[in-house]
This record gives structure tokens, sequence and C-alpha cells, in this order.
């Protein structure tokens, strides 16, 4: 935020995939003439499955328990109360607590990955209110531009403009306007400048009544006056 503006002086953010086996069969025909026959050498004898014809061991069945080393993750322990912290200079309060625990229990989560979390939300928070930050700031700026390039109290105008309407800040507003016209940035807005520049400028103009001694021509003029034209 800026120290000052136009009206006031300086101052005051595993997945797992499973894999399946499939078992093939075999069919062998009794053919009633080749009765008694001897098998050929190395042939499975007849009516012999094939895991008993080779010795080798039958595909493992669905259900079968994972050899060791193959075990499932342990579930994370649930606490019943959160214990959270905020992180240094932390953009989000401690009311989001709330929310986040019951997010976390709702999950599943433990303690720990609650507080990852709260990290992540406040980091999100502050940079959104950085780039807030930033886009007023380029807005306070745009407004001093515009008030610079104003016709009619712009250009030649300027400073004379500035002059009056900070005058008129200074006589009538006190130290808490001053203070929100800089946090706010509205010390520069260019509706706010032109209104207090005419005001200030009527009030000086009308302090001085032409024709009267020098010693009494100056005198106080009230905002009515200076809006109205009427005396106060």
């Amino acid at each position: 935020m800026p120290s000052e503006t136009l009206l006031t002086d300086k101052s005051e953010s595993s997945s797992a995939a499973a894999a399946g086996t499939a078992a093939s069969t075999a069919k062998t025909g009794n053919d009633s003439s080749a009765a008694g026959s001897k098998p050929a050498d190395g042939a499975a004898a007849p009516g012999a499955t094939p895991s008993t014809a080779s010795g080798s061991a039958a595909p493992a069945a669905a259900g079968e328990a994972k050899p060791d080393g193959a075990k499932a993750p342990e579930k994370p322990a649930v606490p019943e109360k959160y214990e959270l912290k905020l992180p240094d200079e932390a953009v989000i309060d401690a009311k989001a607590f709330e929310s986040i625990s019951a997010l976390a229990k709702e999950l599943g989560l433990s303690n720990e990955q609650a507080q990852r979390i709260v990290a992540h939300n406040d980091a999100i928070a502050r940079s959104v209110l950085e780039a807030r930050v930033a886009a007023h700031e380029e807005q306070i700026v745009k407004w001093m531009d515009d008030v610079k390039a104003d016709k009619e109290i712009g250009g030649a105008n300027f400073d004379k403009s500035v002059e009056d309407a900070k005058r008129l800040v200074n006589k009538f507003g006190d130290d808490d306007l001053k203070q929100a016209l800089v946090s706010s940035g509205y010390g520069n807005f260019p509706p706010l400048v032109r209104m207090l520049a005419k005001i200030g400028s009527r009030m000086s103009e009308d302090a001085y009544r032409s024709g009267a001694p020098a010693q009494t021509q100056k005198r106080e003029v009230s905002l009515a006056e200076a809006f109205y034209g009427q005396k106060g």
C-alpha cells in the first residue's frame, strides 16, 4: 500500500496394479481300438492333468494369501482431536481449523496429513491476497495518472487542484480520515479529488471579498457556503 496519496501527506501466500493368470485344460480321447496301447515317451498318460504330468505347480488360486513383503499399507492413525498450528505469518486464521479437521476426519487422515492441508490452504490464500493487493496498487497508480490527465483538474491545473483539495482535507478532516484515504488509496480517486479540489478552490476564492479593506478581506467560509453558496 502507498504511504501517501494526492490528498494526504507522506505518513500515516500408489496406485497398485493386479495381474491375473488363466489356467488351461487338456482334453484326451479314449479310443476303444487303441486300448492298452503304450503312450509315447515323454507323453502324459491318458486322464493325467498337465500339472501331474509335468510336475509343475498349478497357478495360484484367486484369494490365496500374498507372499511376505506384499502386505497392504497400514491406515494412518486418525486422532480423536486434531492438534493443528498456523504457519508463521499465516493469512488464514484458526477459524479454518474446524472445517479442515472435519474434512481430515472424513478422509481418515493423520494429524500430520491434516497439518499439511492447513499449510496448503494458507499458501493458496496468500497467493490470492497478494494478487489482489498488487491489482489494487496498480489501480491507485492509474487513478493518479487519470487525475494528472484530467482536462479540468489535471495538466497545468494539477498542482493547484491538489493543493485546493488537500487544504480542504487538512482543514475539515481528522487523522482517521487521512489514514483511511491512504490505506484505501482513495486519496487518488479522481471523482473525490475533483470534488474536493472544486470546493477548496471556491473556499479560497470566497475568502477574499473585492473592495474590502486589506485587513478584513480574509474570512472563514463554511462548508455549506462552499457547497451551496449559502453563508453559514
